[in-house]
């Protein structure tokens, strides 16, 4: 096959640019140049792959764990209810993991589609789930139908989803929405900035934005910045820092409210590239980068690369822990020349 000068990474991300947002679903070759790569660099990768890898060891090795979700799938989400697992893809739809058949299953009967899925989260009984630009959908029968959400902001991209209490918040590119009926209604809540994820800690919500990191201490009434330097593609803790995925800065983590933060890099390679997830498992800390996956023992301080049974040169976008063990989903197939 020959060699693809143009690659394009799909990254279903908006971002500030000299105060503006723009909107990316595809970044040409003009952003790898941007990174320091060239053309010559990397090709797409050939051989078989599949959308999702799986290690029940702390990482130590992986294994496909696709089988029932079309290789060429971005996985974009995960999610957990006791013993079911979830997963959210862009533009191939929802699965759920079948225990008796080991085999991921499609449950995305009467959904649009097509429809780009960027977030799910489950209340009770009750699938959430937000697209690109089609709004929020809720299944009550684990995914046999869906239903458009009231008062819905369908015309904006939903990029996060998240539980707090009695609760739901969703990261849209106008701000903060939040449901207090397991998201059959929505309303406006904070801000007209694009929030891109949320994490919650000893009782207070954090949430990326592409104008730096907010937190509500007081269940998402109000909400204040802790850090206004750059964007923030997510956000994650472990229960003792909070962990911001800068867009420039690499990744940086706060022990005291986002009063101070600390560049964390050591052993990324290279260093301030894109990191996608961070998820705490046990005494791990992981992180799903451009090149690879990582694993921390000192939150964050130092970090170790893994490749054991996982192709370490691709970028990886999810990262989450369930019963089945560590999940990942990849984003990106390429290859060092």
């Amino acid at each position: 096959m020959d060699k693809l000068y143009f690659l394009f990474i799909l990254i279903s991300i908006s971002f500030q640019l000299n105060g503006q947002q723009v909107e990316e679903e595809n970044v040409s070759i003009d952003y790898l140049n941007s990174m320091n790569l060239t053309k010559n660099t990397y090709s797409v990768q050939t051989l078989e792959h599949q959308a999702v890898y799986r290690s029940v060891d702390e990482g130590k090795s992986w294994e496909a764990f696709g089988k029932g979700i079309p290789a060429e799938a971005i996985v974009s989400a995960f999610a957990t209810n006791g013993l079911d697992v979830y997963l959210t893809t862009d533009y191939h739809g929802i699965f759920y993991y079948n225990n008796k058949t080991e085999n991921w299953d499609n449950i995305s009967t009467n959904l649009p589609a097509g429809i780009d899925i960027n977030a799910i989260t489950i209340t009770g009984k009750t699938l959430v789930v937000g697209s690109f630009r089609r709004g929020i959908f809720i299944s009550k029968n684990n995914g046999k139908s869906w239903e458009t959400a009231q008062k819905s902001p369908d015309q904006t991209p939903i990029r996060a989803l998240c539980n707090y209490e009695d609760k739901l918040l969703a990261g849209t590119d106008k701000g903060i929405y939040e449901s207090k009926d397991k998201g059959l209604t929505w309303q406006h809540k904070y801000g007209n900035i694009q929030i891109n994820g949320f994490t919650i800690m000893n009782d207070q919500i954090y949430a990326a934005a592409a104008n730096g990191a907010l937190i509500s201490k007081d269940q998402s009434e109000n909400w204040q910045y802790n850090y206004q330097e750059l964007t923030l593609h997510d956000i994650s803790n472990d229960g003792k820092y909070v962990y911001a995925m800068t867009l420039g800065d690499g990744l940086l983590r706060t022990a005291d409210e986002g009063k101070s933060w600390q560049a964390i890099n050591e052993g990324l390679d290279p260093k301030f590239y894109y990191t996608f997830e961070v998820k705490a498992v046990g005494n791990f800390v992981f992180a799903a980068q451009y090149f690879g996956l990582y694993r921390s023992a000192d939150h964050g301080k130092s970090w170790m690369k893994l490749d054991t049974g996982i192709d370490s040169n691709y970028a990886y976008l999810m990262l989450e822990h369930t019963p089945l063990g560590l999940l990942t989903g990849v984003k990106l197939r390429k290859v060092k020349q």
